[in-house]
């Protein structure tokens, strides 16, 4: 999974990715429609094929590469469990509202640096947690 999630980071690649999905294509075509050397786009497509991305067919001396199909499902099933996951909970707010693991098991809990969070101001507080007011 990380091969392919960085083959598509790179811009130049996710074009030519975009450009496969439409038909195969030889390396001269793709470096034309892509406004790209010839030698910069041979070498995005072998990265492309090393993730298993694209398959690569020599017709006499042309190389046509098709876009794979099986690898950007797997990733779109992967990132929709990864959605589901966090809808089930609660959502990103949901931890705000409990306590950490380490005050569930008795410690003392340490507040998250959470960059949302910068504009409450916490200086009069003093260090109790929700277990201690139980107590």
């Amino acid at each position: 999974m990380d091969a392919l999630l960085t083959a598509l980071a790179d811009p130049a690649r996710w074009r030519l990715v975009s450009l496969l999905a439409q038909q195969p294509r030889s390396v001269g075509v793709l470096a034309q429609l892509a406004e790209a050397r010839q030698p910069q786009t041979t070498k995005h497509l072998q990265t492309l094929e090393r993730a298993g991305l694209v398959t690569s067919q020599r017709t006499g001396q042309r190389r046509i590469y098709a876009l794979q199909a099986t690898p950007l499902r797997d990733l779109a099933a992967a990132l929709s469990q990864l959605a589901d996951t966090a809808d089930q909970v609660g959502g990103p707010r949901a931890t705000y509202d409990r306590p950490s693991e380490r005050t569930i098991s008795g410690g003392t809990s340490s507040p998250r640096a959470d960059p949302s969070m910068s504009h409450i101001n916490i200086s009069g507080c003093r260090g109790t947690s929700r277990n201690s007011r139980n107590s």
